[in-house]
């Protein structure tokens, strides 16, 4: 994976990584490869912590399909995640922090 991410990036293509959330540090060895993270249900599954190194200056974009917008909004725009979520009826799919976190 990290040739494949290394041969990417010099031919100036941008590597998004999606983590499978196993436990291991595999999200955290990829960092500096990866330009972004997408995940699924990080806040359900109590897992966003292992994207803390792309935290501040990577993006991650985290959807999530059983929570409500108050239930991982919050944390999501703490972290400065791009956070969606399947439950929300916002025209234009909002990022969720102009909707505040509130379901709408």
């Amino acid at each position: 994976m990290t040739t494949l991410a290394t041969t990417c990036t010099r031919s100036g293509s941008v590597v998004h990584q999606e983590p499978d959330d196993t436990g291991d540090s595999y999200a955290a060895d990829m960092e500096p490869l990866a330009d972004a993270v997408l995940t699924e249900q990080c806040n359900e599954y109590s897992s966003c912590s292992l994207l803390s190194a792309y935290e501040g200056h990577k993006a991650v974009f985290n959807a999530e399909y059983n929570l409500s917008t108050a239930n991982f909004c919050p944390a999501d725009n703490a972290a400065g995640f791009n956070g969606r979520s399947s439950r929300s009826t916002s025209p234009g799919r909002e990022p969720l922090s102009l909707i505040g976190g509130v379901e709408t």
